[in-house]
């Protein structure tokens, strides 16, 4: 179950992602439970990462929250506890093979109350070879920028290592209550 919506993001607001001078760090590998959610580098995901600011990002903000409503009403159908708490702008460059291999985004742990319900994706540019998006029975490659991908936190997938160029992509998550 996907659903896939072109145009998801203005080009206005496409193009301030893509050239603001955002600060980003080397993404980690995250486990709760083990490691007080401090993440560590490893080479399962070589991706550089930064977290939008929400004050300053009101509009962006608002707009996946209306992708992930629109999404939820057409396909999911599920209550939700909340829509979102963080959006990343991740880098994947060729110049060190970014990637991120075979993972799952749900994310729970006895501190947290919440699970990872369902992910989204913005493929912000098409400047780069590689670097698909790939799950077990769908592959998405030479996706126009602004398209928005949102899918289930459970199923499997992974970015192909980017050969050429920079991949750029906005992922988000909604969460709910994991005893409901």
């Amino acid at each position: 179950m996907f659903f896939v919506k072109e145009n998801a993001l203005s080009e206005k607001d496409i193009e301030y992602l893509l050239t603001e001078d955002f600060n980003y760090s080397k993404a980690g590998i995250y486990n709760l439970s083990s490691d007080n959610g401090k993440g560590h580098l490893t080479k399962h995901r070589r991706v550089r990462q930064s977290l939008l600011d929400k004050e300053n990002n009101k509009e962006i903000f608002e707009q996946i929250i209306r992708l992930f409503n629109e999404a939820n009403s057409v396909l999911f159908k599920e209550n939700y506890d909340e829509f979102l708490t963080r959006i990343y702008l991740m880098k994947y460059d060729s110049t060190d093979l970014g990637h991120f291999n075979w993972h799952i985004d749900t994310i729970e742990s006895d501190e947290l109350d919440t699970i990872r319900k369902l992910s989204m994706s913005i493929i912000l540019n098409d400047k780069f070879h590689g670097g698909e998006l790939i799950f077990k029975d769908k592959t998405f490659k030479n996706v126009k920028p602004g398209t928005c991908i949102i899918f289930p936190s459970t199923y499997e997938h992974k970015v192909d290592p980017v050969l050429e160029g920079t991949r750029f992509s906005l992922v988000a998550w909604t969460y709910k209550d994991k005893t409901a």
